[in-house]
């Protein structure tokens, strides 16, 4: 099953959990990385904080899409469907602290994973109003992906 088979109430239930998956991974990210890097754990938790203000965003915009007749999604889907958008969730830190490049590195691949995800949803939005929003959403994605990979610590 793709995205494109979902109702867009479902598509923005997969938005949710992809968000927060993406500030989870961000967390254990933060959690990996050298606790004594100070600018690094600021930058990394200023990343999550903003994963989690889009959340807010696909929530109260998934409150004024009427559910469907039918409901396809279940755990199981909801997690495949994040496999396949987001195969840096599957990707190992390795033993010990991560290095401020692996780090970044790591949230780079979450940002750009991402970006895509809401790209994709944007091409194939059933209307203006949630072609609009997913285009936002990849937008916004996209403008952390450049700070993460323009910021120096």
């Amino acid at each position: 099953m793709e995205l494109s088979d979902l109702s867009l109430k479902e598509r923005l239930a997969v938005c949710e959990r992809a968000e927060g998956a993406c500030a989870e991974r961000l967390r254990e990210i933060a959690g990996q990385a050298d606790p004594g890097d100070k600018p690094l754990q600021g930058f990394l938790q200023s990343i999550v904080a903003e994963e989690e203000n889009h959340l807010s965003d696909i929530r109260k915009f998934s409150e004024k899409v009427p559910a469907p007749g039918a409901w396809q999604l279940d755990d199981v889907l909801l997690d495949y469907l994040l496999r396949l958008h987001f195969p840096s969730f599957r990707q190992g830190f390795g033993e010990g602290l991560l290095s401020r490049d692996n780090a970044l590195y790591f949230a780079e691949c979450v940002e750009k994973e991402s970006s895509r995800f809401y790209r994709d949803l944007s091409e194939e939005a059933p209307d203006p109003e949630s072609r609009e929003f997913f285009r936002k959403a990849a937008e916004d994605e996209e403008s952390h992906l450049k700070c993460i990979q323009t910021t120096l610590l």
